[in-house]
């Protein structure tokens, strides 16, 4: 393991409204290995200066004009934070930004409105060190809308399978025994291993903005050698009319 086990990814555009739950839900987890990396995309309302201000708090900011100033520090027991400050490129930049400038063996993703529950991160941890070839953990998700909350996941029953042996590659679009998808294709709740989910992501086209993770997932999965699946939820996806499967549109439908 090195020096940091964990990097929380956060790709973060416009969502001043819902950033300081989000990064207030990462920041209590009780995992002491691990970096928070907020990717501020060209936001034109208070997201950078919230950003900027958790950071603060937390760590230095690690920006593109003061990176050579950048030093490793670990205020408290809830890791760093740092801040890459971008043009707005979109999700998929960002993710791939983010990848790049991470530390950690392995990486998770939390969307900018959505929100963690306490022992998510620790779950994922558990899950990695059952076996030292787990290079991807699925945990299901609980989507919010309103007052409306559900459970969301795929059909592989919780368990540690062999990617080969065990045919996931085979069942992970569609599992024809449940008559539903074996393996979401959405980047939440998931945790990766970063070495091998850099050499996917950084090649996936940068046109595609609707489901650009699954673009990349189905990719990342066959490469994968091991992958634990958890009966967790702790991942809380809100739903709202910004979001990206309540906001399809034709324009999408045709990039």
């Amino acid at each position: 393991m090195g020096d940091l086990k964990l990097s929380i990814i956060v790709p973060v555009y416009n969502a001043e409204k819902y950033i300081g739950q989000c990064i207030e839900s990462i920041t209590r987890q009780k995992t002491k290995d691990m970096e928070v990396i907020l990717i501020n995309d060209g936001s034109t309302d208070a997201s950078c200066e919230l950003c900027d201000k958790y950071a603060d708090e937390y760590a230095d900011v690690y920006a593109d004009n003061c990176a050579d100033n950048y030093t490793d520090k670990y205020p408290d027991q809830h890791g760093q934070i740092r801040v890459i400050h971008q043009e707005n490129k979109g999700e998929l930049e960002s993710r791939k930004r983010g990848v790049e400038a991470a530390k950690g063996e392995y990486v998770t993703f939390v969307d900018s409105d959505d929100w963690i529950e306490e022992g998510l991160f620790r779950e994922f941890i558990r899950a990695v060190e059952t076996m030292d070839d787990i290079d991807l953990v699925v945990s299901g998700l609980t989507c919010d809308k309103g007052r409306i909350s559900f459970q969301k996941s795929g059909s592989l029953p919780p368990g540690t399978y062999h990617v080969t042996e065990d045919h996931i590659s085979e069942r992970m679009l569609y599992n024809w025994t449940a008559g539903e998808m074996g393996l979401p294709g959405y980047a939440c709740g998931k945790l990766f291993r970063r070495d091998l989910l850099a050499g996917v992501i950084r090649d996936v086209d940068q046109g595609i903005v609707h489901g650009e993770d699954y673009a990349w997932f189905f990719s990342f999965v066959p490469l994968a050698r091991r992958i634990a699946v958890t009966d967790c939820f702790l991942y809380h996806y809100r739903m709202h009319e910004k979001s990206t499967s309540t906001s399809f549109n034709m324009e999408s439908f045709t990039q």
